[in-house]
């Protein structure tokens, strides 16, 4: 499926640029209106662009269709447990979002749908590492993955109730999506997490203003620990059998601090499932901690973080105010986390991660990222786990170019220390592939 969609899209971009490059041959002036026509497409935010108006025509209804594809390719060069090999791996997330306040008039309600379609070669099985190489590792399998609805109310509080992925809204660093392996994004140790490629039913309510103190409270399915897929799942598992619950709560602060922009934020959970200690024996129950901290050290250029709302009236004004959110784009993030887990049932006792983001790091590239991050992974103590080494680290190192506001290619280069515990170190090279329909 996979490389069929890679197929579909690289098809119709060229089908569509061949098609300008014919149309221009037989007119005059036929070069310059084929530069200004890819000029246009290149600027569109969907690949698949307006549909002749009916996007934007939806979207003024209420109605949010979206879809991304996302294709992850890595290459094992040395160490681990299987080198040198070669892995591929892809998501493809279709998704509908419906405003109802648009809609049918209900103040701050939404309906989100989401169906995914995943799988590929499972590369981290090569590397044999606890910090998987691909943020989208997953055995084949399609599914509708996640259905809710969402509630924002009082200004700052918003609701969720149905079926989603908790890992965006717990624990979640804004900078970390671009980096390729899992663990900067979701840490090995949240036992438990429903997340992808298994989000789960539940609800969680949340107090998030723009500024100042932020709280988060969530319950949610906890059927995958006793090996249930709930990513293929609705509610049957929600109330047993398996009977298993995963409670978790946050607490933060967004704000400034001598001027500069910061979020930290730490949290707790239990998870009231079965798991099975290094020993052996069974568990019931197991919690753990987590705290993090995402800065914005410096913008470039001198610019402010949230603009300094000095632009002038009129289009001159706009444009100042447009270039004003480019500079503001550009920053030099740092994201701190660690997690915590009992060492008896987690492979990953402790867990910490140092990470640098530049989102604009050249001038006339505000959209490209890269990223240099740290992670180091506290092995178990537990005597029954029998690891040859104390610790798992990894380093990554990444550049998200932006050819188009949707397509995107990123290089990553990541070197993993003592995978597993127990494998020689090993280098693994990768490139992700996005586009956005």
């Amino acid at each position: 499926m996979g490389r069929a969609v890679v197929g579909v899209v690289v098809g119709l971009s060229l089908a569509f640029l061949s098609g300008l490059a014919i149309a221009g041959e037989g007119e005059e002036g036929g070069a310059g209106e084929v530069a200004s026509a890819l000029d246009e497409f290149l600027a569109q935010d969907g690949l698949t662009g307006d549909w002749w108006g009916v996007r934007t025509s939806l979207l003024e209804m209420g109605i949010e269709p979206g879809g991304e594809y996302t294709y992850d390719f890595t290459w094992l060069a040395s160490g681990g447990a299987n080198p040198p090999n070669r892995a591929g791996r892809y998501w493809l997330n279709l998704n509908l979002g419906l405003d109802l306040e648009t809609l049918a008039g209900l103040p701050g309600l939404r309906l989100y749908g989401a169906y995914w379609d995943m799988g590929g070669e499972y590369g981290s099985a090569d590397v044999g590492a606890w910090q998987e190489v691909s943020v989208i590792e997953s055995e084949n399998r399609h599914q509708f993955a996640e259905l809710y609805a969402e509630w924002s109310f009082l200004d700052a509080c918003r609701a969720k109730l149905g079926k989603m992925d908790v890992s965006y809204e717990f624990a979640y660093s804004d900078f970390t999506d671009d980096f390729m392996n899992l663990c900067e994004g979701w840490p090995p140790n949240l036992i438990g997490m429903p997340t992808y490629p298994d989000p789960a039913c539940g609800g969680a309510i949340f107090y998030e203003p723009d500024e100042g103190p932020q709280f988060a409270l969530g319950a949610f399915d906890g059927a995958g620990s006793e090996g249930a897929k709930t990513g293929i799942r609705g509610v049957g598992t929600l109330f047993g059998p398996p009977s298993a619950w995963y409670c978790i709560g946050e607490a933060g602060y967004r704000g400034e601090l001598a001027g500069v922009a910061m979020r930290p934020y730490a949290g707790a959970w239990f998870h009231t499932g079965d798991f099975e200690e290094f020993s052996g024996r069974r568990r019931n129950g197991t919690v753990g901690a987590y705290g993090g901290l995402d800065l914005t050290l410096f913008t470039l250029d001198g610019g402010d973080v949230e603009g300094d709302g000095a632009a002038e009236e009129g289009e001159e004004g706009a444009e100042a105010e447009e270039e004003e959110e480019e500079e503001a784009e550009r920053a030099l993030h740092l994201i701190l986390r660690f997690t915590s887990a009992n060492e008896r049932v987690s492979g990953v006792e402790r867990h910490w991660v140092a990470a640098l983001c530049l989102t604009g790091p050249f001038a006339g590239r505000a959209a490209d990222t890269a990223g240099l991050a740290y992670m180091y992974g506290d092995l178990s103590d537990d005597d029954a786990a029998e690891f040859a080494h104390e610790s798992e680290q990894v380093i990554e190192l990444y550049y998200k170019l932006m050819l188009a506001p949707f397509f995107s290619v990123t290089p990553s280069v990541q070197y993993i220390v003592n995978p597993g515990g127990t494998e020689k170190n090993a280098l693994v090279f990768g490139v992700r592939l996005h586009v956005v329909f």
